[in-house]
Protein backbone atom coordinates (compact mmCIF):
# COMPACT_ATOMS: atom_id res chain seq x y z
CA UNK A 1 0.00 0.00 0.00
CA UNK A 2 1.40 3.36 -0.89
CA UNK A 3 1.19 6.30 1.45
CA UNK A 4 0.74 4.13 4.55
CA UNK A 5 3.28 4.67 7.27
CA UNK A 6 3.19 2.23 10.15
CA UNK A 7 4.83 3.61 13.27
CA UNK A 8 5.30 1.04 16.01
CA UNK A 9 7.62 3.26 18.04
CA UNK A 10 4.81 4.09 20.46
CA UNK A 11 4.57 0.50 21.65
CA UNK A 12 6.16 -0.28 24.99
CA UNK A 13 7.86 -3.42 23.77
CA UNK A 14 7.56 -6.50 21.69
CA UNK A 15 7.78 -9.49 23.99
CA UNK A 16 6.93 -13.15 23.99
CA UNK A 17 4.47 -14.68 26.43
CA UNK A 18 4.07 -18.42 26.81
CA UNK A 19 0.49 -18.32 28.09
CA UNK A 20 -2.53 -16.05 28.04
CA UNK A 21 -2.10 -15.36 31.76
CA UNK A 22 1.55 -14.42 31.22
CA UNK A 23 0.54 -12.04 28.42
CA UNK A 24 -2.12 -10.44 30.63
CA UNK A 25 0.42 -10.04 33.43
CA UNK A 26 2.85 -8.28 31.07
CA UNK A 27 0.12 -5.87 30.00
CA UNK A 28 -0.89 -5.22 33.61
CA UNK A 29 2.76 -4.46 34.48
CA UNK A 30 2.97 -2.10 31.46
CA UNK A 31 5.54 -4.33 29.76
CA UNK A 32 3.25 -4.85 26.76
CA UNK A 33 0.34 -3.02 25.19
CA UNK A 34 -1.86 -5.66 23.61
CA UNK A 35 -2.19 -9.41 23.18
CA UNK A 36 -4.64 -11.99 21.97
CA UNK A 37 -6.03 -14.10 24.77
CA UNK A 38 -8.99 -15.27 26.79
CA UNK A 39 -11.44 -12.97 28.54
CA UNK A 40 -10.78 -14.78 31.82
CA UNK A 41 -7.10 -13.79 31.76
CA UNK A 42 -8.01 -10.15 31.07
CA UNK A 43 -10.59 -10.11 33.87
CA UNK A 44 -8.15 -11.74 36.29
CA UNK A 45 -5.70 -8.86 35.76
CA UNK A 46 -8.33 -6.10 35.63
CA UNK A 47 -7.78 -5.39 31.93
CA UNK A 48 -10.21 -4.37 29.24
CA UNK A 49 -11.19 -7.06 26.76
CA UNK A 50 -12.29 -6.67 23.15
CA UNK A 51 -13.91 -9.88 21.87
CA UNK A 52 -13.36 -10.82 18.25
CA UNK A 53 -15.10 -14.16 18.18
CA UNK A 54 -15.85 -17.41 19.97
CA UNK A 55 -13.84 -20.59 19.72
CA UNK A 56 -15.31 -23.99 20.38
CA UNK A 57 -13.44 -27.13 21.32
CA UNK A 58 -14.54 -30.59 20.32
CA UNK A 59 -13.04 -33.89 21.40
CA UNK A 60 -12.66 -36.59 18.77
CA UNK A 61 -12.35 -40.01 20.36
CA UNK A 62 -13.09 -43.67 19.74
CA UNK A 63 -16.61 -44.77 20.61
CA UNK A 64 -15.27 -47.10 23.31
CA UNK A 65 -13.83 -44.12 25.23
CA UNK A 66 -17.21 -42.33 25.31
CA UNK A 67 -18.71 -45.08 27.47
CA UNK A 68 -15.84 -45.35 29.95
CA UNK A 69 -16.66 -44.31 33.49
CA UNK A 70 -13.76 -41.85 33.81
CA UNK A 71 -14.76 -40.05 30.62
CA UNK A 72 -18.38 -39.90 31.71
CA UNK A 73 -17.18 -38.52 35.07
CA UNK A 74 -15.39 -35.75 33.14
CA UNK A 75 -18.54 -34.96 31.14
CA UNK A 76 -20.66 -34.92 34.28
CA UNK A 77 -18.17 -32.61 35.97
CA UNK A 78 -18.36 -30.19 33.01
CA UNK A 79 -22.15 -30.20 33.29
CA UNK A 80 -22.13 -29.74 37.08
CA UNK A 81 -23.41 -26.66 38.87
CA UNK A 82 -20.03 -26.14 40.57
CA UNK A 83 -18.25 -26.05 37.22
CA UNK A 84 -20.81 -23.60 35.83
CA UNK A 85 -20.38 -21.45 38.95
CA UNK A 86 -16.64 -21.34 38.25
CA UNK A 87 -17.20 -20.18 34.68
CA UNK A 88 -19.41 -17.38 35.98
CA UNK A 89 -16.43 -16.13 38.02
CA UNK A 90 -14.17 -16.32 34.96
CA UNK A 91 -16.30 -14.88 32.16
CA UNK A 92 -15.77 -15.81 28.54
CA UNK A 93 -16.62 -19.49 28.81
CA UNK A 94 -19.84 -21.14 27.72
CA UNK A 95 -20.37 -24.71 28.89
CA UNK A 96 -24.01 -24.92 27.80
CA UNK A 97 -23.19 -27.58 25.18
CA UNK A 98 -20.56 -29.44 27.20
CA UNK A 99 -20.87 -33.19 26.95
CA UNK A 100 -23.13 -33.07 23.93
CA UNK A 101 -22.49 -35.81 21.39
CA UNK A 102 -22.12 -33.93 18.11
CA UNK A 103 -21.80 -36.87 15.77
CA UNK A 104 -21.53 -40.58 16.17
CA UNK A 105 -21.62 -43.44 13.76
CA UNK A 106 -24.28 -46.01 14.64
Amino acid sequence: MTGVHKNYDFLNSISQAFSEREAAAEIAMDQADVSAGARSAAVEYGLEFIPYGWESFDLALPRSIWFRRLFQDLINRLKSRSCHNLTEKLPGYDLSEAGQLVWGED
